[in-house]
């Protein structure tokens, strides 16, 4: 039998006046303070079952309301509130976690429908202007999972450890590179994705010797944007470029003179391997594959 505490959080839209405003003007002239709109949203804690040397498992359910910026397509960015509900399962004995996190987003003139609904299985969430992010994290020495989608909830491209991501002024496109490590096939380190805001995803396998890549261990790869034009920079904490020498740029045909860097290092050996993938009129090596390969030595 599981326990539970409830909580109610209440979400409030309070029209042309601030609260602090209508407020005074209630106490003035003793108006009681009516709201356009109120959703009701409830948290709360089970303990689920006791297991043998693991302690209790249990799961929380946590509800939040914010006001986020998106823009949607042919739209500016503007506001809107979203619903989140976080639902965690975890046990007092073992590190870990199993999440998932829903995400109602709602207009302001239009409160009671839900314009974009998002459920996934992730540790984290990030609703941008024209994408959202989701993080899984890693655990027992592991690197992080990232996965950008658009908010049509198509995956646009994902990564271990961190996607690059190269911003065009004056332009709605992005570029992203992203690689994503192998754990069955041992003729292959991994997939290396490219994508831009408005393409499918290109896939390049990296392939390898089986001894050299069971020799490698755990793979620590780096992936980077190496831009020819000096003008181009780079936030070093976000792992994003702001790509000055494509300004304007509005098709991905118009992305050239740029390399993806990926360096691949081991923890069974000091040396890391380095492979560089130029994007040729918006493509990986000027190929319109959508899956390639290419060797490792």
């Amino acid at each position: 039998m599981s326990i539970k505490v409830s909580n109610t959080l209440l979400f409030l839209i309070f029209g042309l006046f601030t609260f602090k405003d209508r407020a005074a003007i209630g106490q003035r002239q003793h108006i009681p303070v009516t709201n356009i709109f109120e959703e009701n949203a409830e948290s709360r804690f089970e303990i689920l079952e006791k297991v043998e040397r693991l302690g209790y498992s249990y799961r929380t359910v946590e509800s939040n309301f914010k006001n986020v910026h998106i823009q949607l397509v042919k739209s500016d960015i503007r506001s809107y509130f979203a619903h989140f509900v976080t639902t965690t399962k975890r046990s007092t004995g073992i590190d870990g976690q199993e999440r998932n996190i829903k995400v109602n987003i709602k207009s302001f003139d239009n409160p009671a429908e839900n314009i974009i609904e998002i459920d996934t299985d992730c540790d984290d969430i990030d609703l941008q202007n024209h994408t959202y992010r989701t993080a899984k994290y890693g655990c027992c020495g592991t690197l992080d999972h990232h996965e950008v989608f658009d908010y049509a909830n198509k995956k646009i491209i994902e990564g271990d450890g961190k996607i690059a991501t190269g911003f065009i002024p004056n332009s709605r496109l992005i570029i992203y590179a992203g690689f994503v490590r192998e754990a069955k096939d041992s003729t292959i380190f991994g997939k290396l994705y490219y994508s831009t805001s408005d393409s499918e995803r290109f896939t390049i396998k990296i392939k390898g010797e089986p001894a050299d890549i069971r020799a490698c261990g755990e793979i620590l790869p780096d992936i980077s944007f190496t831009p020819s034009d000096k003008r181009n920079t780079f936030d070093h904490g976000q792992n994003d470029y702001t790509l000055w020498s494509f300004d304007t740029a509005e098709k991905q045909e118009m992305i050239t003179n740029l390399s993806i860097k990926l360096k691949i290092g081991c923890v069974n050996r000091k040396k890391s391997k380095v492979l560089k993938v130029p994007i040729i009129n918006g493509k990986p090596f000027g190929n319109s594959l959508q899956g390639q390969e290419t060797t490792l030595k």
